[in-house]
């Protein structure tokens, strides 16, 4: 997962069920997801579009088929690029 804090990352993982749901790693920037992805190889990432080092488009673009990417980012125009790179969703921030 990559996201602002590690606030946001517990939040998240208490709306989708502390039971169900992993938290394998929290990254700061895009170079730092990339490798925390490739480390753990999980089933599913969140990444937002603009992080510092590289843009979640373009980590999702260089990872396994087998990791799904979810995109939960403030910016609508991204859309039809993050499907382009086979995006399993598009969120948008704020998500309630």
């Amino acid at each position: 997962m990559t996201t602002d804090t590690f606030a946001k990352a517990a939040t998240a993982k208490a709306k989708l069920g502390k039971d169900t749901v992993t938290i394998q790693g929290i990254a700061n920037n895009g170079p730092e997801a990339l490798s925390l992805i490739q480390q753990h190889q999980p089933d599913i990432a969140f990444l937002d579009i603009r992080m510092p080092g590289m843009t979640g488009l373009d980590v999702a673009r260089q990872l396994p088929a087998r990791t799904r990417v979810v995109f939960v980012t403030a910016f609508d125009q991204y859309a039809i690029d993050a499907f382009d790179t086979a995006a399993a969703d598009y969120l948008l921030k704020p998500v309630s």
